[in-house]
């Protein structure tokens, strides 16, 4: 499928020969229904699986999420996103999660891939475990380009796992403990001392 453009070349007053342009736009048309194919598939792909799975660029863009992983977004941060806000933004009131989630992010645009276990959120209350699974984009120059994550509950496995506790309570980057194990270890001290006998 093409376009094609024309005039009359003229001489003398006279229509001496016909001149044109025609712009060929099926290499265009097969690119676009390569691209509708591929968003259907990611699509169907997401929308199929359990698990929390979001897209962003490098400028930290969300480029994709599915339904699941929206709605734990939501419940958690009790904000709407759209393709395309900006997770910086979003979470501008939230600087613990930022933080984390800009550390784990950068991680995933320098490296392929990799895999971290932790809760979702630092300020999760819950018990909920997730296995976080990083995979950087690409373009085809080999340029990073953004990067995918899809996160799996595991907390029912790590209920059965005994390092499970100790995943639950420390950070996955630094092995540091996390701000809610401090907490309850601190809380616990405060009471000890408080029970301690006066001398």
């Amino acid at each position: 499928r093409g376009t094609l453009t024309g005039r009359a070349l003229k001489s003398g007053g006279r229509i001496q020969r016909l001149g044109g342009v025609f712009v060929n736009h099926s290499s265009a048309m097969r690119h676009d229904q390569q691209k509708q194919q591929a968003q259907r598939l990611l699509k169907a792909t997401a929308t199929a699986t359990p698990d929390l799975v979001v897209a962003i660029d490098t400028d930290f863009n969300l480029l994709h999420f599915n339904g699941v992983w929206e709605q734990q977004f939501r419940t958690a941060f009790d904000l709407e996103p759209q393709q395309g806000d900006n997770l910086k933004a979003l979470l501008k009131n939230f600087p613990n999660e930022r933080r984390l989630m800009e550390s784990l992010w950068h991680k995933a645009f320098e490296r392929d891939h990799f895999v971290a276990e932790m809760p979702l959120f630092s300020e999760d209350t819950s018990s909920s475990l997730f296995e976080l699974h990083f995979q950087s984009m690409h373009n085809d120059s080999g340029e990073v380009i953004g990067a995918v994550r899809i996160a799996k509950d595991i907390s029912s496995q790590a209920l059965q796992n005994s390092s499970g506790d100790y995943r639950m309570r420390h950070d996955p980057i630094t092995g540091l403990m996390n701000r809610r194990a401090f907490s309850a270890h601190l809380e616990r001290a405060i009471s000890h001392r408080h029970k301690r006998p006066s001398v």
